[in-house]
């Protein structure tokens, strides 16, 4: 699929927070607790203009804290706030494979914005 990459190294994945395009970030929701996602988390949800959604989360955790709407969360031992825009996506499962998710993102009728 065009213009869907893969990060495979911690290094690429933190070359994200690089780019002034705007751009869909997919990780599981388990990342939001230890995961290479945090960086991009830790720069984005400060910005009202961002929006993030997390699927299914469990009681307690990192992301369950972030779609209870809190005013702030620890990220890499700082207190990182949320303003961004936050959606709870629960129908959603992060357990797809990779062929599995290209295959949802192919029953898109539009590219998603």
């Amino acid at each position: 699929m065009a213009g869907l990459y893969f990060r495979l190294t911690p290094e690429q994945s933190k070359k994200i927070n690089d780019s002034v395009f705007p751009s869909v970030i997919i990780s599981s929701s388990g990342m939001v607790t230890g995961g290479r996602i945090l960086h991009h988390l830790a720069q984005r949800l400060p910005d009202p203009r961002i929006s993030s959604s997390l699927s299914a989360s469990g009681t307690g955790t990192r992301g369950a804290i972030i779609k209870g709407r809190a005013d702030e969360i620890k990220i890499f031992g700082q207190m990182i706030p949320i303003r961004a825009q936050i959606a709870a996506l629960e129908q959603f499962s992060d357990h797809a494979d990779p062929p599995e998710l290209l295959e949802w993102l192919r029953t898109f009728n539009n590219q998603p914005a």
